[in-house]
């Protein structure tokens, strides 16, 4: 069987290779920003951070509208860059500078890694996170620093002022953590968390969906097992999908 030119609900395969795409150029351009800022002095990284005060205001924004302000502040569509190097020159010296450029490429990868690892938007989350303390760890274990964020900081605050033994245990282990376990199969995850919010991914048979993400996509290991196993993740994966514990 094959679903090459088949709809899956308002999706199609070429356009969840689009998405996939832009997921993995996506992942690339994070790796390149984290390895510019470790070559960065504490100096250099204060001036992109400023004073750290509105780091986190644009999380609570959709995709869209980031990439929408994005458009707006920058316009540099019809410009050709052969590094990120030469891409941050050419930001410098424009208006708004590199600074918010950063807080708005942060904020984009937050969103890719929340969808990858959760399977929510992270402005959701960020919503969710201020009255859910399962939530509220996920967000944390995802962005360490969200611990400064007004919003989240008032949660730890009554947590010290009501002696939350419990909450802080859990605190701490979503400090220290990693996010390892909810990386395996990232790309599926991406593309299911995507064609969940679309509605599509109840659309999916056992056969269809080995055609799709093992022969197709190639995001799940095509072994001998692979159909009813990749199925059985898609449904485990759905359950799992707002109540998962940190």
């Amino acid at each position: 069987m094959t679903i090459s030119n088949e709809k899956l609900g308002r999706i199609n395969v070429e356009e969840l290779r689009i998405v996939l795409s832009d997921f993995q150029e996506q992942l690339q351009t994070r790796a390149d920003i984290d390895t510019r800022n470790k070559k960065l002095s504490e100096e250099s990284l204060k001036n992109i951070v400023c004073d750290g005060s509105d780091w986190h205001d644009t999380y609570q924004l959709t995709h869209d509208a980031v990439i929408n302000l994005m458009s707006k502040l920058y316009q540099f569509e019809d410009k050709d860059f052969d590094s990120y190097e030469e891409f941050e020159t050419f930001m410098d010296n424009q208006e708004p500078n590199i600074a918010t450029l950063s807080m708005l490429n942060n904020t984009i990868n937050k969103q890719v890694d929340c969808l990858r690892l959760f399977g929510q938007r992270l402005n959701v989350l960020i919503s969710l996170a201020q009255s859910d303390d399962d939530k509220f760890m996920k967000a944390i274990r995802l962005d360490k620093s969200l611990i400064t964020y007004p919003p989240l900081a008032q949660r730890i605050i009554i947590a010290e002022q009501t002696t939350d033994e419990v909450f802080f245990s859990r605190l701490s282990r979503a400090l220290t953590g990693k996010t390892t376990k909810f990386d395996q199969h990232s790309q599926l995850q991406f593309l299911l968390a995507y064609m969940y919010e679309d509605f599509t991914v109840d659309t999916l048979s056992e056969a269809s969906a080995y055609d799709l993400f093992c022969v197709q996509l190639k995001v799940y290991p095509d072994t001998a097992g692979a159909p009813k196993s990749l199925f059985r993740y898609i449904q485990r994966w759905k359950k799992k999908r707002y109540d998962m514990k940190i």
